[in-house]
């Protein structure tokens, strides 16, 4: 991909010459191999666009790593009437340090829309806990769209997140991705719960788990990484039983598988100790029992 510099001219400067301004600016570039020195150009290229008020930014699986967030978030701190933002940075080379400067986006006054794609990046908590810290700060609002997949945050990091959303007392529509990330019984039903107590959100989509673990799977040579979320039946009645009972839901999208009671005993030799047995239920005694816990949601498909 080849990227030319231009001069850009800043926006500050007195010059009888003003640059056209424009309100929206989308730029689709993903498995282009973008690096941080293309993705520095890029940057300067389009600094003077200081008005823009919606930005789609598509960079999934490039090679922009940390130096190329630094120079997006410099770029983002400068851009102050941003009301929608998408930004697509899944599969980016960041690391465990580079991540954090996420938390240093600056607060939008006016953000109402916002999409944050960070899987593929598999960095851990860091990861989790800058998302939290930028999320946190925007609170005006209403539509959030989160992909953290295959991000290794755990139960600690995917609560952290879950943490910020409570907080956001203007969001009605959240739409949150979490698999793949060694996510455990405890991790989702506490995820769960600190979206339900945002009472103002009336549409979700939420991606808990999305890995059916079968049982003739497991005789088989088939080995199953760690970070895949690992739910049991119980939590997944819990998880139904907190959506339908604490939230005001006008839609849902629910993505929960859970391990059998065949699964049940390969994981728990391959180190999940908190892991129970599961009572075997048939498809539709499940069925009922999502029917009963999500009778007063009008809007729902529920994958399982």
């Amino acid at each position: 991909m080849q990227i030319t510099q231009q001069k850009i001219q800043n926006p500050n400067q007195q010059s009888s010459y003003q640059p056209r301004q424009r309100n929206d600016l989308t730029l689709d570039l993903p498995n282009r191999r973008i690096t941080p020195k293309q993705m520095n150009i890029l940057v300067n290229n389009i600094r003077s666009q200081w008005s823009i008020k919606t930005l789609q930014l598509q960079l999934n699986n490039n090679l922009i790593g940390d130096k190329g967030l630094f120079d997006l978030v410099s770029l983002l701190n400068v851009w102050y009437y941003l009301e929608n933002i998408s930004l697509f940075l899944s599969q980016n080379n960041f690391t465990k340090e580079g991540i954090k400067q996420i938390a240093y986006i600056q607060q939008f006054s006016k953000l109402e829309n916002l999409t944050l794609a960070l899987s593929k990046n598999k960095i851990g908590e860091e990861l989790a806990i800058s998302t939290a810290q930028f999320i946190n700060k925007q609170q005006s609002l209403k539509q959030l769209n989160l992909h953290l997949n295959e991000c290794d945050m755990g139960n600690f990091g995917a609560i952290q997140v879950c943490q910020s959303i409570k907080n956001l007392t203007k969001l009605q529509q959240l739409s949150i991705y979490m698999d793949e990330n060694s996510i455990t019984d405890n991790g989702a039903i506490n995820s769960v719960k600190l979206i339900a107590s945002n009472k103002q959100i009336n549409q979700l989509q939420l991606e808990i788990c999305c890995n059916k673990i079968k049982q003739n799977h497991f005789n088989s040579a088939i080995q199953y990484d760690l970070y895949y979320n690992v739910i049991s039946q119980q939590s997944a009645q819990k998880i139904l039983e907190v959506i339908g009972a604490e939230m005001n839901l006008y839609y849902l999208k629910l993505t929960l598988f859970f391990y059998s009671n065949a699964s049940y005993h390969k994981f728990k030799k391959q180190g999940y100790e908190a892991l129970e047995p599961d009572i075997i239920q048939k498809e539709w005694e499940i069925q009922n029992i999502i029917d009963q816990r999500l009778k007063n949601i009008p809007n729902k498909l529920i994958i399982y």
